[in-house]
C-alpha cells in the first residue's frame, strides 16, 4: 500500500498549504490531494505567484501577498 495515502487518511485537522510559484509551485498539490482523497476535505492549498523560497519572509509585500491571506486577514 502507498505510505502517502495512508498518511493522507490520518490528517483529520484543517491544513493550509502554500507554495511559492518560483519554489515548488504547484507540486504540493499532489500532497495536498492526498489528504483530500483520505476524507478531509478541509484542505487549502495555494501557490503564491511570483514568489520564490524566501521571499515569504523578505518581501516588502511578504505581509500583504503571503501572511494575510494566509490567516485570513
Amino acid at each position: 500500500m502507498n505510505k502517502s495515502r495512508m498518511a493522507g487518511k490520518n490528517i483529520k485537522v484543517p491544513v493550509k498549504w502554500e507554495n511559492f510559484e518560483l519554489g515548488i509551485g504547484s507540486r504540493g498539490e499532489e500532497a495536498a490531494n492526498l489528504i483530500r482523497q483520505g476524507g478531509n476535505q478541509n484542505v487549502r492549498f495555494r501557490v503564491v505567484p511570483g514568489y520564490a523560497h524566501a521571499d515569504g519572509v523578505y518581501s516588502l509585500k511578504a505581509e500583504q501577498d503571503v501572511w494575510n491571506p494566509f490567516f485570513g486577514r
